[in-house]
């Protein structure tokens, strides 16, 4: 005689204005930790829903927010040596707008990391980064009267400016997570990553189109207040698009199946399944070596090509090239995700391309100045531009599958903590080292790199279910309750009794 059925427990829910959205018993007979998608999201109930036609309008918000991060950034770099001479102080000074933003990450990362995994802290966290932005903006507009006490006020703008770091950048994969199909997300994420480099676009183009007088004081004032203004007024349009418009996840997300004990993880078990991760060593540590080298690429040329003789409308050519290139760079990248699904090619392929322009960079400005030298340099900084923002997302995208079952949050915080802390490195070596002997640095950080991305696959292969077979992801979500989530190992434990039970029955 066969053992007596059991009332079945809902092994899934999902919570929205404290209701449950249960998936039925069939359904969840068909959830394994291999069909549990990269962001937590279940195959099974996704494909019965239609992708919410304000996902675009969600991520152009959250473009729109991302890119003053980036313009915020470089606002200064592209009109250094008129601030300096604007404000009286010393070219160090100046590169401390650029060093703030990279030491501000650190204490802030763990606020952001938790605000993040809180229930509507996708929002939370974008309207923080837009409202410290515009505030910081703000406050820079008051430094137009050219004396070093004045820009002392654009270094306050500049630290409260920098807040908006940790907030923005925890949330590059979880917007796609939230509104996107798995179909998309791939572009979505590059579009993420991209606006934000945009922004730096922005930041290095916009002053000198600006700030054009060289000695007239007053209409140096007047021309660094506009500059200052126009900042304040993107800004402060995003934060206000942000608070009216934007929202965490749309209407139909109760059809949706997080994996609550997963986004509610703690950060120390986080961080555990992330450092025994191999593939967590190659590609995110690849990704926060690789990605502030983009970054510093503009201070860099000014650094590697000033000593040579070329001027600031010289330098600028390679710089706007450099930064514009991105824009098809990571939309190739994006749509090579989603349809061909080769991350690592584009990773492998990427990184041999940086490496090679980075070379022929270094040999290049180490030739006279030239017209001819001048279009080499130039070539060498798009290819390495386009190489390098495509190895961006596809890291981004690969790191995030390797390392479930940790949050989006907690991923994206982590990797940016390492880019932010290398970024900063980066600036502090490169004032102390010559041109050429950093850039070999730069060289062979990106070999070393490379030739871990052909190693590691080979030497610890993944599969779909390895990075979540020890924590399933299926039994994670079994033992949620309203107003008892469970974290990390404990309630993944208590699934895998959960689920034992209920297969012996």
């Amino acid at each position: 005689m066969g053992r007596p059925s059991r009332e079945m427990k809902p092994r899934a829910s999902s919570v929205r204005d404290g209701k449950y959205a249960q998936i039925s018993h069939d359904q969840e007979e068909q959830r394994t930790d291999s069909t549990v998608d990269n962001y937590g999201l279940d195959p099974v109930t996704e494909k019965t829903e239609k992708p919410h036609p304000a996902r675009w309008l969600m991520l152009g918000i959250f473009g729109l927010v991302a890119q003053g991060n980036g313009m915020t950034f470089l606002a200064i770099s592209s009109i250094s040596g008129k601030a300096q001479d604007f404000y009286n102080v010393s070219e160090s000074t100046v590169n401390l707008v650029v060093i703030l933003f990279y030491a501000i990450y650190l204490p802030f990362m763990p606020l952001a990391t938790w605000t993040v995994n809180l229930k509507d802290g996708l929002r939370g966290n974008v309207l923080v980064a837009a409202f410290v932005m515009a505030l910081g903006c703000g406050i820079r507009a008051v430094a137009y009267n050219g004396s070093s006490a004045s820009f002392n006020y654009y270094l306050l703008g500049t630290a409260i400016c920098a807040v908006n770091g940790p907030f923005i950048l925890s949330c590059f994969t979880l917007v796609p997570a939230s509104w996107f199909p798995e179909s998309e997300r791939g572009m979505a994420v590059s579009i993420g990553v991209l606006a934000n480099q945009m922004g730096m676009v922005v930041g290095y183009l916009l002053p000198p189109l600006i700030v054009t007088e060289e000695t007239d004081r007053s209409k140096q004032k007047t021309q660094f207040l506009i500059c200052h203004l126009t900042l304040a007024a993107i800004t402060g349009i995003a934060f206000l698009l942000a608070f009216f418009l934007f929202k965490s996840a749309p209407p139909n997300a109760t059809r949706r199946v997080p994996i609550r004990a997963r986004d509610e993880m703690e950060l120390v078990v986080a961080l555990k399944l992330m450092v025994t991760n191999p593939n967590f060593w190659a590609y995110g540590l690849g990704f926060a070596l690789v990605a502030p080298i983009y970054w510093d690429m503009g201070t860099l040329l000014n650094q590697n090509m000033s000593p040579s003789g070329y001027s600031d409308g010289m330098i600028m050519i390679p710089g706007v090239l450099l930064q514009a290139i991105a824009l098809p760079g990571m939309v190739l990248a994006g749509k090579l995700i989603d349809t061909l699904h080769i991350i690592e090619t584009i990773i492998i392929a990427s990184l041999l391309l940086a490496l090679c322009s980075m070379i022929v960079f270094s040999w290049a400005i180490t030739l006279e100045k030239s017209t001819t030298n001048l279009m080499l340099i130039t070539l060498c900084s798009v290819c390495a531009g386009f190489s390098f923002s495509m190895v961006q997302p596809a890291m981004l995208d690969l790191v995030t599958e390797r390392t479930q079952p940790v949050p989006h949050g907690s991923t994206c915080s982590v990797l940016y903590l390492g880019t932010m802390t290398f970024g900063g490195l980066y600036m502090v070596i490169s004032n102390y080292m010559k041109a050429l002997h950093f850039n070999i640095l730069i060289c062979s950080i990106i070999a070393i790199i490379l030739a871990a991305s052909l190693i590691v696959p080979q030497v610890f292969p993944h599969s779909k279910t390895s990075s979540s077979s020890k924590y399933s992801v299926h039994s994670v979500s079994a033992s949620y309750t309203d107003g008892e989530w469970k974290n990390g190992l404990e309630t993944s434990e208590k699934g895998k009794e959960l689920s034992h039970e209920d297969k012996c029955c």
